[in-house]
């Protein structure tokens, strides 16, 4: 088959969803499918050190025009304002920040469509630029297409939209997904409630998941040492964002605080965006805990895979108390599935009954905590017995590698185009 991928974000901007897009394409072109990515130059905010697996000739990056002009430098001194700024353009620009791509990635992929004629484009949303493009180039080529949440639209716990404007989303993607030929998510529980949305499409569960050639390729290259990681601290080791502190890891500095082993742990923060590091400073301040937490900041993906190799333990925050179980249960990130990869115990904290604490207790993954005195029960049990854990973390996980998730999503695509062609 051949793979038109509509994505904004892709390889070589670093970011967690470059990072599904890319292992998307490179196993697709691995199995003998033919794939090119239509996407952005000059990713907003992002380094452009995440390595590209195709060849480069089949990435073809437009220029965009960002709606958000050059903002201040992220210095400490700047970076409240640039914070703001980043907001309020986000709340007036409709439906996101990156429509600025629309126009030139609609040309460019009708350029594409034409000369070389894809059997399907694959969206990956979001943001909703992406499914924006993908849709018109559908209209205007014919080109069947398929959609992939790595996050809902509508009904995202994450976005507080007002009440119009989530009217107005429940429309536009209505209208949007009206000529796909079928759904993908990332999870159970997003997968139901969009075939609750909408019965009379097919919706398929394709995960995201860990490239163990990713693994390999930092295994004796970047050591413990190297990384400030001594042998008489236990290592406790968080990669990927906080959300302005909506996964908050309170609970973990207060049981380390109750408990004394301040002297014993260290824990390490490598956090992408300038607005956590902020609020993770903020804590780390209000907890007195600076000779003990470090926040590393923003590294490559492969500096954020030899952080997790290297761990003793890693630290999976899902939510804090404003958010349901109900509303979690359907969040299954890329980095867990990065963290099942690296072989470490996982210690999550969120509410319980969602999917992660399900995979977590069938493949014998860590421990899964809600509270504070769970964690005061729990945790001295998990250092215990770290070496039989981090042995159990190893088996039954090759359904979660990336190349697998990928042959079940070239089988489902594959259904969807037979039955197409069936039903003309």
């Amino acid at each position: 088959m051949k793979f038109l991928i509509v994505s904004y974000f892709s390889p070589p901007f670093n970011g967690i969803a470059s990072v599904r897009v890319g292992k998307t394409a490179k196993y697709l072109n691995r199995h003998g499918h033919k794939v090119k990515i239509l996407t952005a130059q000059n990713q907003l905010g992002l380094r452009d050190d995440l390595p590209i697996e195709i060849p480069k000739e089949n990435i073809h990056a437009t220029r965009w025009l960002n709606l958000l002009g050059k903002l201040p430098d992220v210095s400490l001194r700047w970076r409240k304002f640039s914070i703001l700024i980043r907001k309020l353009m986000d709340r007036l620009i409709y439906p996101d920040i990156y429509i600025g791509w629309v126009p030139f990635s609609i040309v460019k992929g009708v350029q594409i469509c034409n000369s070389w004629k894809p059997d399907v484009l694959l969206v990956s949303f979001g943001p909703v630029s992406s499914l924006l493009t993908g849709a018109i180039i559908h209209f205007v080529t014919g080109i069947p297409y398929v959609v992939e949440f790595r996050d809902l639209w509508v009904g995202n716990h994450y976005r507080k939209d007002d009440p119009i404007r989530k009217i107005i989303n429940v429309i536009l993607e209505r209208v949007l997904l009206s000529r796909s030929i079928g759904l993908a998510s990332v999870s159970q529980a997003l997968v139901s409630e969009l075939s609750s949305r909408y019965p009379k499409k097919q919706v398929e569960c394709i995960y995201n998941g860990f490239d163990p050639e990713d693994v390999q390729r930092v295994d004796g290259g970047i050591t413990r040492e190297r990384l400030g990681y001594n042998a008489e601290k236990l290592h406790i080791v968080y990669t990927g964002a906080l959300y302005g502190r909506k996964r908050d890891p309170s609970i973990l500095l207060n049981v380390v605080k109750r408990l004394g082993l301040e002297d014993k742990v260290r824990l390490h923060f490598y956090i992408p965006h300038a607005e956590d590091s902020l609020a993770l400073r903020r804590l780390i301040e209000q907890e007195s805990a600076s000779s003990w937490v470090e926040d590393h900041g923003r590294v490559s993906h492969e500096e954020a895979i030899a952080a997790q190799r290297n761990a003793d333990i890693l630290l999976m925050l899902l939510t804090n108390d404003q958010y349901s179980s109900e509303q979690m249960r359907g969040v299954l990130t890329g980095k867990f599935f990065e963290y099942i990869g690296a072989e470490r115990p996982i210690l999550t904290i969120g509410p319980h009954g969602t999917e992660i604490e399900e995979i977590m207790l069938k493949y014998s993954l860590g421990i899964y905590i809600s509270t504070l005195g769970e964690g005061l029960t729990k945790i001295p049990k998990m250092v215990e017995n770290l070496d039989s854990m981090s042995k159990s973390a190893r088996h039954g996980i090759e359904f979660f590698t990336r190349e697998h998730q990928t042959r079940r999503l070239e089988d489902f695509v594959s259904r969807l185009l037979e039955e197409t062609a069936s039903n003309v």
